[in-house]
């Protein structure tokens, strides 16, 4: 696989999604009722970034499973050392029977645990903010399979059908009057998501011309954030007096089942258009080192910060002290604890780790062993 080319308004997003994300944890009393979308933007990141490597892998010259499998090493070296740390720590403290469920989390199956748990709210699972790295990391094992497997001519016509079936289930599992839980965490009502990235970097890569033409229609966009807007009444005008997961509850309905696939074709228009018209200010803002650094540690941040807010907030108890979680100076704590412990963790255990993906697994590696074979 050649190396990825650089897009400085990714840095940016990536803030945006983690920063979402924390809001999403640490603002709203009840999940899903604010800003819970950042887990979609992720997605979509994940499909374009991904596809595209893989595309050029099957091309080229080299042995597509020789690249694929260098990629995923490298990926596994950079998600896998902090993880399993965390996981140790929980599986010690074995708040809510976590050690029931580690293998679930080891293999990366939890997001199915946490969508068939017949009781989140007084017998809860620990940890749950990793099933989106679940269901990234089992798009990252099968994306690759599938490209291999399926004919060049028809990868287009794939990712389409992805982008399709992900709303599809989610509106069957919704028709099915199955616990919102379901269209939320399992991996089949995410793919929609990776099908719109994949659709990105696939017309990035084959024909920028016809995703510029796209980005260019205004009717389109407009058209899209009608349907969105007229989505929404459906949620605000469901009733919250009570959170029920195990039926059919407050969250199940329209607006929350096709606002994944929203926000994903809205992220048409975050990601390309800051590729072919990257705008001077945002460009300004994406170099900067505050955001460069942050988009570095965004994953340390997003595995820590339950982590690092449970732990300041058994601080706060031991002093005596016996805030609401959601009191606005305990959530600004959370941000400042959770950005250390990602940064001390990215300076001390992620960067040797990376620096030795770099040694074996990066570009001077490659050359080195292709040089080995051909003597």
């Amino acid at each position: 696989m050649t190396q990825r080319q650089y897009f400085p308004h990714l840095d940016l997003l990536r803030v945006v999604f983690v920063f979402i994300v924390l809001l999403h944890h640490w603002i709203a009393e009840n999940p899903f009722t604010f800003l819970p979308f950042g887990s979609t933007i992720a997605f979509v990141l994940s499909g374009f970034l991904l596809t595209e490597p893989l595309l050029k892998g099957k091309e080229s010259e080299t042995s597509y499973w020789y690249t694929t499998s260098r990629f995923l090493a490298r990926r596994l070296l950079r998600t896998l050392p902090v993880y399993l740390l965390v996981l140790l720590v929980y599986a010690i403290v074995n708040r809510y029977h976590f050690r029931e469920y580690i293998t679930n989390f080891l293999t990366f199956t939890q997001n199915y645990i946490i969508a068939y748990h017949k009781d989140p709210i007084n017998n809860p699972i620990d940890y749950i903010q990793t099933w989106s790295l679940a269901v990234q990391e089992q798009f990252y094992i099968f994306l690759p399979l599938f490209i291999y497997l399926i004919p060049n001519r028809f990868h287009k016509i794939f990712f389409i059908f992805l982008s399709v079936a992900g709303l599809a289930i989610r509106l069957w599992y919704f028709s099915l009057e199955l616990p919102f839980t379901y269209n939320h965490f399992t991996t089949e009502c995410c793919i929609d998501c990776f099908g719109i990235g994949a659709l990105i970097s696939y017309y990035h890569y084959k024909h920028p011309d016809q995703l510029k033409k796209l980005l260019a229609n205004k009717t389109l966009l407009g058209i899209l954030i009608f349907l969105y807007l007229c989505s929404m009444p459906g949620y605000y005008n469901s009733s919250k007096n009570e959170l029920d997961f195990n039926y059919y509850s407050l969250y199940n309905n329209l607006y929350r089942i096709t606002e994944r696939t929203f926000v994903s074709l809205f992220s048409v228009w975050f990601i390309a258009w800051g590729i072919y018209y990257p705008s001077k200010t945002l460009t300004k803002i994406s170099i900067h080192p505050f955001i460069n650094y942050t988009g570095k540690i965004s994953y340390g941040i997003y595995i820590y910060h339950f982590l690092a807010a449970s732990a300041l907030l058994k601080g706060l108890h031991a002093i005596e002290l016996t805030p609401s979680r959601f009191v606005w100076w305990v959530v600004c704590l959370n941000f400042l604890a959770t950005f250390a412990m990602a940064a001390l963790s990215f300076e001390y255990i992620e960067k040797p780790i990376l620096k030795l993906k770099d040694k074996h697994f990066g570009e001077k590696a490659k050359q080195q062993k292709k040089e080995g074979l051909a003597a």
